[in-house]
């Protein structure tokens, strides 16, 4: 049996450290990694001996040849790293060389160990088959505690179960077995021990111990397969905490031993991230389609420590889902960039607006806090993306239009803000204002437009002030129409509104527009129509209107008699006149003559004098009975008396100057009777021809009156006596009524007496005079008439024989007598008057 004598390991060398400090995040003072590349300084190292390890520039020696040892020479070498590791899962690199052996039957004593425990830093366990870290048969309470131990085993020792003398095989403690014990029975099974593996003893390796998710794994000199894997939950087995374990490396022998030569050792915490536990950071919760947006995820392993290497990429998912929003939905491409100190930057670019549920993933399954939740907002308004509705067709002259765009992004996302701000125009290819458009909300633009002008346009919308143009645009069929027909704006043409001939067909012609004077060229508007309407019944009817091929309205009318008329046009249902209504329309007479309608007018036509101008006017006219302007007719004139029998009276029949339409017809009669006058032209007598003219006589001509009667040829004193005077005109004509002043005086010749005629007017032409002689005598009897006496060279007289006084004289002077001796008591004076009177009496005969 070997002997276990422990011995100072004295080191030549100085520890060299390189050293990664512990990460971000981890809530222990544990390391989590640490690194030897040569070894010239040994703060970091603790030693499980109480000799120093010997050191070199390039190595540590656990174990040393000594030729001069004995058969009881045992020696163990134990080096830790004094910190507490984190060793939930690691990897440990290490290279270590065997020379100077010293047997070669059985092996070489006895090999090297990788040991975690977590009892204390200068921890070792028995010497030669114990390898440095486990208990022998001999010293069975000389085994580390609470350790797990990868042994390298270069000799066969039958007391310790060896296999061979190259083998590893992994050892370790439990409740029961509380000391680390290098037999091979309490080896861990499966595999147990190893065998077929690269000799160890006399060589310098590389080797590597992986202990990743429960899995242990040691790989020689870079092998990809590893030369020994078993299962086996170390942190449950040295009961490891937050504080860490310890990890070191153990070597022991007997006899002369050989030189373990550590040339190089480094630790690395294998993080095992875990979902989880792992976060995100440095979310933007606001993004916009098409423009990259990143968070970072933070890694945590199982433990919970900040992940602070790389990984697989590849491994990370990510999955969006839609809260709200519209439209198809994009899932965002996204990259993943590991950075290779536990974090990665998950870059995406959204194309589908609206509010997402994000669930980053590891290996399927969701990390910690997840979903989180973004929102992606629309991008700017892409114009060739934006859907244009309303209007685009056209519509009404003067009726405000509407064009509504729905603005969209470059990834047909609505934008529904307005942010950034977007203006769209409307122009129009040939007139017609532009108009830009107004934000109304929920990513609708609206733009309205007027148009007045009635005709097809080409619009064209373009973006905030560019070129650039909306999905769809120019819109090249934009047609406005007439808005409805304005009578103020509607005009009128042709004969119809002017004039014309009598009887003539004579159209007017309504070209029908709207207020923005659009002609309206197609039937009119339910309820609209035109009327003309007169303001002469001679007009006729109202002129009804109706549509031509060319669209117009036009009306027809005639009318036979000629003047000047009022023709309003009217347009339902509103009653306002058309512009320029009412027109002045002018009948003109025909040029032909008709006889048959010409007429004569004037007094001479019924009544006229003898000896006096009488004049009447024929108007000539055409066959409706109008007035004509001028006539190139011929006239003629003649007389004849009730019997027929032609009157020569003189005439003339002159053409009007001032319209020659009429003839000015002047006769002089002589005659006084009935007489008629026939009128023609062009040979054909005129409307009531012949006309029936009663003459009268002339005016009075006393040289044509004359006196007739029985008192002048049986002439009396003192009876009455009476003549007639009988008036007659120039040419004989006895006149028919009165009213001549008739003067009449008798004087007798011897004496000188004179009687004066009473005169009596019979109103017929006559006048009856009379009157009483006293005295007989010769009378010479003055007749005048108006002054002049009557009968040319007539001479009027009357002889008057004497017959005495007679009996009524006589008698009255009798009667005067008597009423004189009567008077009883009348005055000289009246007496004397009385007498006077009386014998003024007697003496003319009365």
């Amino acid at each position: 049996m070997r002997q276990i004598i422990t011995i100072s390991l004295v080191f030549l060398a100085v520890l060299a450290l390189v050293h990664v400090a512990a990460g971000q995040g981890i809530p222990s003072t544990a390391v989590r990694n640490f690194t030897y590349t040569g070894f010239v300084a040994r703060d970091e190292l603790d030693f499980g001996v109480e000799f120093n390890p010997v050191f070199g520039p390039e190595n540590l020696k656990l174990m040393f040849y000594d030729p001069l040892g004995g058969d009881e020479r045992i020696e163990v070498g134990a080096v830790w790293y004094k910190r507490r590791a984190h060793l939930e899962s690691f990897n440990v690199t290490f290279t270590v060389r065997m020379s100077n052996l010293s047997h070669t039957g059985v092996g070489n004593p006895d090999g090297f160990a990788l040991v975690v425990q977590n009892h204390r830093a200068n921890a070792f366990g028995a010497g030669a088959g114990g390898i440095g870290y486990g208990a022998t048969p001999d010293y069975e309470d000389l085994g580390v505690r609470r350790s797990v131990a990868v042994e390298f085993d270069t000799y066969l020792d039958e007391n310790l179960g060896d296999p061979n003398s190259n083998h590893i095989s992994v050892h370790h403690t439990t409740p029961e077995r509380v000391h680390n014990s290098a037999h091979e029975e309490t080896a861990l099974t499966p595999p147990g021990a190893v065998t077929n593996i690269p000799g160890i003893a006399g060589f310098t390796h590389k080797y590597n111990v992986q202990y990743i998710e429960k899995q242990l794994s040691v790989y020689i000199d870079d092998s990809a397969s590893p030369a020994y894997q078993t299962t086996i939950d170390i942190p449950s087995i040295i009961s490891l905490n937050s504080s860490g374990a310890f990890v070191g490396l153990t070597a022991a022998c007997m006899s002369t031993c050989e030189d373990v030569e550590v040339l190089d050792w480094s630790f690395n915490y294998v993080a095992i991230l875990d979902a989880t536990k792992s976060f995100v950071t440095n979310v933007k919760n606001n993004s916009v389609a098409g423009r990259t947006s990143s968070f970072t995820v933070q890694g945590v392993d199982t433990n919970g420590y900040y992940y602070q290497t790389g990984g697989d990429a590849s491994k990370w998912t990510v999955e969006f889902t839609r809260v709200s929003g519209s439209g198809s939905v994009v899932s965002p491409s996204v990259n993943v960039v590991d950075k290779n100190d536990g974090t990665y930057t998950i870059s995406y670019a959204p194309t589908s607006a609206g509010v997402y549920d994000v669930t980053v993933y590891y290996n399927a399954n969701a990390l910690a806090g997840m979903p989180f939740r973004i929102t992606v907002d629309p991008g700017a308004v892409d114009a060739t993306k934006s859907d244009i509705l309303g209007n685009i067709n056209g519509g009404v002259a003067g009726q405000p239009l509407n064009i509504t765009i729905l603005g969209k992004d470059a990834f047909n996302n609505v934008n529904p803000n307005n942010n950034p701000p977007a203006t769209f125009t409307a122009s129009f290819n040939n007139g017609g204002a532009s108009a830009s458009s107004s934000f109304i909300g929920n990513g609708t633009y609206l733009i309205q437009y007027t148009l007045t002008t009635a005709r097809t346009y080409t619009m064209t919308v373009t973006y905030n002030g560019t070129a650039q143009q909306v999905k769809g645009s120019p819109f090249n069929a934009v047609t406005i129409t007439p808005a409805l027909p304005e009578p103020s704006a509607s005009v009128a043409s042709g004969t119809g509104i002017v004039g014309g001939t009598a009887g003539t067909t004579l159209t007017a012609v309504v070209l029908v527009r709207d207020r923005f004077q659009n002609n309206i060229t197609s039937n009119l508007p339910a309820g609209y129509q035109l009327t003309g309407f007169w303001d002469k019944p001679a007009a006729g009817n109202n002129v009804t209107f109706t549509v031509q091929p060319d669209g117009t309205l036009a009306g027809s009318y005639a009318i036979s008699t000629a003047g000047t008329y009022r023709l309003t046009i009217v347009m339902a249902p509103t009653g306002l006149p058309i512009s320029g209504s009412p027109f002045p329309v002018t009948i003109s007479a025909e040029t032909i003559t008709s006889a048959a309608q010409s007429v004569a007018t004037g007094a001479g036509l019924t009544t006229a004098s003898a000896g006096n101008n009488a004049s009447f006017t024929v108007q000539a006219r055409d066959q409706f009975g109008n007035n004509m302007a001028s006539s190139d007719a011929s006239i003629a004139v003649s007389f004849s008396d009730d019997s027929g029998v032609p009157l020569q009276i003189a005439h003339t029949a002159v053409q009007n100057s001032a319209d020659r339409s009429q003839w000015i017809v002047s006769y002089v009669p002589t005659n006084a009777l009935s007489t008629r006058i026939s009128v023609s032209l062009n040979g054909a007598p005129i409307k009531a021809s012949p006309f029936i003219v009663n003459v009268h006589p002339g005016t009075l001509d006393p040289k044509n009156c004359f006196a007739e009667g029985l008192g002048l040829a049986t002439p009396k004193t003192k009876v009455p006596l009476s003549f007639v005077v009988i008036t007659a005109d120039h040419f004989n004509n006895r006149l028919k009524s009165g009213g001549a002043t008739i003067d009449v005086t008798l004087k007798e010749m011897k004496s000188g007496a004179t009687v004066t005629g009473s005169v009596q007017d019979l109103n017929n032409g006559a006048y009856n005079v009379g009157f009483t002689l006293t005295r007989s005598g010769t009378y010479n009897i003055t007749i005048n008439a108006n002054g002049v006496p009557i009968g040319k060279d007539t001479k009027y007289s009357m002889v008057v024989p004497n017959e005495g006084l007679g009996a009524l004289g006589w008698a009255l002077i009798v009667l005067a007598i008597l009423a004189l001796i009567a008077v009883v008591g009348g005055g000289a004076f009246w007496y004397l008057k009385y007498y006077k009177a009386r014998s003024d009496y007697d003496e003319i005969g009365a």
